[in-house]
């Protein structure tokens, strides 16, 4: 088993062919797989192949979930069995809070994910009625749960984080910060950022980097602040070295994360003022990333795509994501006068859509320069609040080198 799991996946690509789908399946219907890599990576490779064959397995799995007879826990994941297109599969919605609520079930992780990605808000009350008492200690439940409300009751899942913020929930932030909801949470995900454990205030500042607006950006400087305060002379306690004591250990994974909320941000860029400021405040090893952080024009924009990924963005080397709508948000920061560079492998048929959105968001503000980009694979175009065209196509073809 160990063996066809490496097939499945290091040699994938050179085993990616439809005569592949009989063994696959044979795989499947072998009762002796205890293997959990095995059987969930089985699953999505027959379903790359023959999406149709792999349905009644996906389904069955939802139905009867194997358990691993030594181990007692479910062996297919959530995230395996969530890849049918449906929006949702009503005929599961019984099944899967009845194992829900079981606070003895062996699934109730793996339903709470499935409830996630497939229920309707048929089974709603249901899930109120033992919420408070299932989701205590688990991150991955409260993450499900919460998320699934967000999908069928906003009101009622915005609520439920409010009134106990968690770090340790990112898929429900990232679909709150979808429907433009995060600043009613941020007072709370700010509280957890001045708490006493450093380790769940360092995952509080990389969801306000992330999500956070002016109070957030306000509140992770504040909080360097009093870092810098604290531990400024005592650099070489945070370095990295043999027995090194908890309280140091996890200040310096703090810092690590505080500085790059601020630095890499979603929803503010910083100044070089601000910068300064922060390279300042920053002890260490630290300060010598802070520096690197300084930017000017022109702004590099990278888009790259691996093995059939969604694209990536990378704004600066600084920020990245694989939203395109986040990355014009981000264009949108930067300060007047801004020129930006577009660079992405071409020709590429994965990221053309891509392309064509950032070309139509910079189009439609004002930004395009057409000459430019018939001249080569490099786009330049400006900021938001300026633009300057290319005075001459000789120029832009030596800018363009």
């Amino acid at each position: 088993m160990d063996r066809q799991y490496d097939l499945l996946s290091i040699y994938w690509n050179a085993l990616k062919i439809p005569e592949m789908v009989p063994s696959l399946e044979k795989v499947l219907n072998q009762e002796n797989t205890r293997n959990h890599g095995l059987l969930n990576k089985t699953l999505q490779r027959l379903y790359e192949l023959d999406p149709e064959k792999a349905r009644p397995y996906i389904l069955a799995e939802i139905r009867e979930p194997r358990i691993d007879s030594p181990m007692g826990w479910p062996m297919p994941t959530a995230d395996t069995l969530g890849v049918l297109p449906d929006r949702t599969l009503p005929q599961f919605d019984e099944l899967l809070a009845r194992r829900f609520a079981d606070l003895r079930s062996r699934t109730q992780t793996l339903d709470a994910g499935l409830i996630d990605r497939y229920a309707t808000g048929s089974i709603l009350p249901q899930i109120k009625a033992v919420i408070e008492r299932v989701i205590v200690g688990s991150c991955d439940i409260a993450d499900s749960i919460t998320d699934y409300l967000l999908r069928v009751d906003p009101q009622y899942g915005i609520s439920v984080m409010f009134k106990e913020p968690r770090e340790c929930t990112p898929r429900s932030y990232k679909t709150l910060h979808a429907i433009d909801r995060f600043a009613d949470v941020e007072p709370g995900v700010i509280e957890l950022l001045k708490g006493p454990e450093l380790f769940k205030a360092r995952q509080a500042a990389e969801l306000l980097g992330k999500y956070g607006g002016p109070k957030a950006k306000e509140a992770l400087f504040e909080c360097m602040r009093q870092f810098h305060e604290k531990w400024n002379g005592r650099e070489k306690e945070l370095s990295m070295h043999a027995n090194m004591p908890r309280d140091a250990s996890e200040a310096g994974s703090f810092q690590y994360g505080l500085t790059g909320a601020l630095g890499q941000a979603g929803n503010w860029i910083l100044s070089n003022e601000e910068i300064d400021e922060l390279e300042k405040l920053a002890i260490g090893s630290q300060r010598d990333m802070v520096t690197q952080w300084r930017w000017q024009s022109p702004v590099n924009i990278s888009v790259h795509s691996f093995n059939n990924a969604d694209p990536n963005f990378s704004v600066a080397g600084l920020y990245n994501t694989d939203s395109v709508k986040d990355l014009c948000n981000k264009l949108s920061q930067f300060p007047e006068g801004t020129v930006f560079r577009l660079s992405a492998p071409s020709p590429d048929k994965r990221i053309a859509d891509e392309i064509r959105i950032i070309k139509d968001f910079a189009s439609a503000h004002g930004l395009w320069n057409q000459d430019a980009f018939s001249e080569a694979k490099t786009i330049f175009f400006a900021s938001e609040t300026h633009y300057s065209p290319l005075r001459r196509r000789s120029s832009a073809k030596r800018r363009l080198r």
